[in-house]
């Protein structure tokens, strides 16, 4: 069953503002360092897309009541995929 418009606008938004967020902040010197990772862009948008993901998941749990159905997590998934460009864009600086 596809996610209902209502949560698919609050999940559009919620990703709109972190990216906006995420692109006006600094990172933790020593990041790379401290999780060992050889890619500090890499990392961080990871890092950046599995917050995204865990919220809006939580947000489905808050507003439904239920765990989500794989149906429901792939997506929650595609829509943070839709904003890959601008994810990247955040995270080109630190190649």
């Amino acid at each position: 069953m596809p996610l209902d418009s209502g949560f698919r606008e609050q999940t559009v938004i919620m990703i709109e503002k972190a990216i906006e967020v995420y692109g006006a902040a600094r990172v933790s010197p020593g990041m790379s360092k401290i999780w060992g990772s050889k890619n500090e862009a890499d990392f961080l948008c990871g890092f950046f897309v599995g917050q995204m993901t865990g919220s809006a998941l939580a947000a489905f749990q808050g507003v439904h009541g239920r765990e989500p159905s794989a149906e429901d997590h792939l997506e929650i998934v595609k829509m943070i995929e839709e904003h890959a460009g601008q994810i990247r864009g955040i995270f080109d600086r630190f190649r």
